[in-house]
């Protein structure tokens, strides 16, 4: 059966040019207020989960996740501890930065699409 989803997935892949990436799998316990603890750091707006060692950022106003950041990222540093009880942390971004603080360098409204939209 696993094989031939995988063969599956191979072959709508090659029809399309592009691949999946599944969201990161967290536990349903994790869902409790408070569970997912966050470094946020405020001049990037990113987000960075230590159990499952990813990032989250935004990129031209929706939020992309991956184990490391797109290379026009510099080295992080100055992030704070934050809690929230989203596995999704960009649904808590309002609150985050009002907070915490966002980009010193923001001009403007950001979109704020999500990619499970």
């Amino acid at each position: 059966m696993k094989l031939r989803m995988l063969a599956l997935l191979l072959m709508s892949t090659g029809l399309t040019g592009c691949f999946y990436v599944p969201e990161p799998e967290y536990e349903s316990s994790a869902y409790e207020a408070g569970a997912y603890q966050y470094t946020y750091y405020p001049d990037y707006e990113v987000y960075y989960y230590e159990p499952q060692r990813i990032y989250y950022w935004n990129e031209d106003g929706r939020w992309r996740y991956g184990s490391a950041l797109p290379p026009a990222y510099p080295h992080l540093s100055a992030g704070v501890s934050v809690q929230l009880n989203s596995p999704k942390p960009y649904m808590q971004h309002e609150y985050v930065v009002t907070h915490y603080g966002g980009r010193a360098y923001r001009h403007g409204p950001r979109r704020t699409d999500h990619d499970d939209d």
